[in-house]
């Protein structure tokens, strides 16, 4: 995915951004702005508890249709997203 990110947008670690998104709590103008305010204590204990989190998907895929229908995501679709992001 890196190369269909804008230059200034790069991988941290979780623990960083966990970081950063705390420091935005004070000044963020509603959760609208940045939704990932909302589970901030999920994310900060995942630093904590030094677990990183599970996207494994091979039983839902195994449970469910639409799931194994689906192709991977792909540079257009996530340039739309960061699109739709304001990034």
């Amino acid at each position: 995915m890196r190369g269909c990110l804008e230059s200034d947008v790069r991988d941290v670690p979780l623990a960083e951004w966990v970081q950063r998104l705390k420091e935005t709590v004070s000044f963020v103008k509603g959760i609208e702005r940045n939704p990932a305010v909302k589970i901030l204590d999920f994310f900060s204990a995942r630093v904590q508890s030094n677990a990183s989190p599970i996207m494994e998907t091979k039983l839902s895929v195994q449970y469910s249709q639409t799931l194994r229908r689906l192709d991977k995501i792909n540079a257009d679709q996530m340039r739309l997203w960061m699109e739709q992001w304001a990034f």
